[in-house]
């Protein structure tokens, strides 16, 4: 490894080169956080004496000679430094744009900023658009993205301490003190160092620690030939980030954990996000190391235009899609890998379409289930990625959906399949809080469509409400018509789920806390939900024993005939012994 402490005026100039951003390197990502940092950092080197030669290290650049690189057309690649140099010379065409830039520093800023009339800094794909805007003679805007609101943020701080007067020497000054004093530490690894992944894995970030898909596209696209990168970031990682963003997927990182788990038919509890996504990394490396690179990124474009599917409900099946709304909504994130492996042999032709809506309405009945009784633990150490290990089993069998259910009725008791039993004892005498809003929304609509025979209304639908028969703050007349133990009826039963129904908002502010006889009659006539009429309508007075006979009501659709249990599971412990 050679190496050496440069200026960066010398590094940027020394033997004229040109800097290279590979396609496998993230995109521009330091925030005005950064830049401020930098700032200050420049400021203060710039109003120190010259003569005591003090410096500011300014970090590490990864080199590596480029294989179009020759005597006299020195080309580097940039495997480690992106950040930091792109940020310099963000900040060199702010300098340039001030209005303050003498002269002769706007000469050696040009010379810096290109090279025989083309950027030196030459960019990803991702940025180069937004970044060429930027080194224009009248810059324009890219469109708000990080370059560009990074040199709007020097722009404006150059601005405001030429304005302020408190620093002597202007730009020229700040410029030179950044180009003269900021010293980085230049690596060049050469032959015998071994592979540039390792030396680039065994570095230290600096700035914004790497996530999960910065470091798998690193590996994945660190080639020998800058071509074969080029054609593989083009027809494979873009395509497969472009289909995770019409999906709505937020996190490219999340995704590829999910396909991890799927091959693996393991859960991997390591966080992918920035800062503490090497685990994971290492560990996708193990699990790919025989698989050619071409051939991994091939899949996961494949598997990701499938995953965005499911995490937006836009598979070609309407049918389909509304039962993953469901399951999305019942945040059932941890099976994802069991669904991305169903939904990839689905495209094989191993499962129809006929197939997948029985599973997936298995699934629907068992994450309904253990949110109605407010069981989570054992999903959150995603366990149920194991269920992927026996996905052939299901695809072999006749009976798809009793085979599902066989398959979630056999897994640890953390995970089990609540029976009738345990979720009519929730549903009798569970509180639903505030916090259990969106779930209570959920079922209640759920259970709607069974009574209008209909597809059920829409949770999300901000305009449906929550509504307390018996008011969340009792009246005098509530208090009379409850008698003596008003004050423990409204304890114990405000919340359960006999009480609640659904009505539009503006509905709801008409009922108010009004007394049972008028709320009635705004249910009967201005609402046709029927979940609001049933077994209201016909109770003279709202009490413990009309709440506890409506909550039996609804409890009772659901289990016998909303969503049912097949019969050996409904009295069944429904977990592996």
């Amino acid at each position: 490894m050679r190496s050496n402490i440069m200026k960066l005026g010398d590094l940027l100039t020394k033997n004229d080169p040109a800097f290279f951003i590979p396609p496998y390197q993230r995109k521009y990502e330091w925030t005005e956080e950064q830049c401020s940092v930098f700032w200050k950092d420049a400021l203060k080197i710039s109003a120190s004496n010259p003569e005591e030669a003090s410096t500011h290290f300014f970090g590490t650049a990864l080199l590596s000679v480029s294989s179009e690189s020759s005597i006299s057309d020195v080309r580097y690649i940039l495997i480690d430094g992106q950040q930091r140099l792109t940020t310099v010379f963000l900040f060199l065409a702010a300098c340039r744009d001030s209005g303050l830039c003498p002269r002769s520093l706007e000469k050696r800023i040009s010379s810096i900023l290109f090279r025989s009339g083309s950027s030196r800094l030459e960019q990803s794909e991702a940025d180069r658009l937004e970044y060429s805007k930027i080194l224009l003679p009248s810059p324009s805007s890219g469109e708000g993205g990080r370059l560009w609101g990074n040199y709007l943020f020097f722009r404006r701080e150059i601005s405001t301490w030429g304005d302020s007067g408190s620093i002597s020497g202007c730009v020229r000054d700040l410029a030179e003190g950044v180009l003269e004093r900021f010293v980085m530490a230049v690596l060049e690894p050469q032959e015998k160092d071994g592979a540039l992944q390792d030396i680039f894995e065994s570095m230290n970030s600096v700035g914004i620690p790497l996530s999960l898909a910065d470091l798998v596209r690193n590996w994945l696209l660190m080639l020998p030939e800058a071509s074969e990168q080029r054609r593989l970031f083009s027809s494979c990682w873009i395509p497969m980030e472009e289909a995770l963003e019409a999906g709505n997927v937020q996190n490219a990182s999340d995704f590829i954990r999910s396909y991890m788990e799927m091959k693996a038919c393991k859960s991997y509890l390591n966080p992918p996000f920035s800062g503490q996504a090497k685990p994971l990394y290492f560990e996708f490396k193990r699990l790919f190391s025989d698989c050619p690179k071409s051939v991994l990124l091939e899949d996961l474009k494949t598997a990701a235009g499938l995953y965005a599917q499911l995490e937006g409900a836009q598979t070609p099946n309407p049918q389909v899609n509304a039962v993953i709304r469901d399951l999305n909504d019942l945040h059932s994130e941890t099976a994802r890998p069991f669904l991305l492996l169903l939904f990839s042999m689905r495209q094989e032709g191993k499962f129809s379409d006929s197939d997948c809506l029985k599973i997936l309405g298995a699934l629907r009945i068992y994450f309904l289930r253990r949110r109605l009784c407010g069981l989570t633990w054992g999903e959150q150490e995603r366990n149920f990625a194991s269920m992927s290990c026996r996905m052939n089993e299901l695809s072999k069998a006749k009976d798809k959906e009793g085979c599902a259910f066989a398959l979630l009725s056999s897994q640890h008791k953390s995970l089990r399949l609540p029976n009738d039993a345990e979720v009519e004892e929730c549903l009798t005498n569970k509180k639903f809080c505030n916090a259990n809003q969106k779930m209570v929304k959920f079922f209640l609509s759920l259970v709607e469509g069974e009574l209008a025979r209909s597809p059920h209304l829409n949770p999300k639908d901000s305009t449906l409400t929550i509504e307390h028969i018996m008011p969340q703050s009792l009246t005098p007349d509530w208090m009379e018509d409850l008698g003596e133990a008003a004050k423990d009826i409204h304890r114990r039963l405000c919340d359960n789920i006999g009480n609640l129904t659904l009505l539009p908002g503006s509905l709801n502010v008409q009922a108010g806390n009004k007394p049972f006889n008028e709320k009635k009659k705004i249910y009967a006539s201005q609402t046709p939900l029927q979940i609001t009429r049933g077994y209201i309508a016909d109770c003279a007075k709202w009490d413990e024993a009309a709440i506890l006979r409506r909550a039996k009501w609804i409890t009772g659709i659901f289990l016998q005939s909303a969503f049912p249990l097949p019969p050996k599971y409904k009295s069944a412990e429904n977990y592996a012994s």
